[in-house]
């Protein structure tokens, strides 16, 4: 399993990351690299992305979280549910 790597230990964050093609999304490579960034995506508490190159893989790839959206848009609901009153 993979990890996010800090900012020091990362030489990958200072390369430029490759471009991948969209044929390559459906390879067995790419669908478990982002089924891995998903599953450390969801260990962290306040992340609400993660790009490749934050686990070592320097191509543009990067996945995005709804979870705190959803929590979010919740709390702006019942805030305006509240003020009607």
């Amino acid at each position: 399993m993979r990890t996010i790597l800090p900012e020091q230990k990362n030489p990958v964050l200072r390369k430029e990351a490759e471009r991948i093609l969209l044929s390559e999304i459906k390879s067995r490579r790419i669908q478990n690299l982002i089924k891995e960034m998903k599953a450390l995506l969801a260990k962290e508490e306040f992340g609400v992305a993660l790009a490749a190159p934050q686990v070592g893989e320097a191509i543009r790839l990067f996945i995005v979280s709804g979870r705190h959206l959803h929590e979010e848009v919740a709390t702006h609901q019942t805030n305006w549910e509240n003020t009607k009153k």
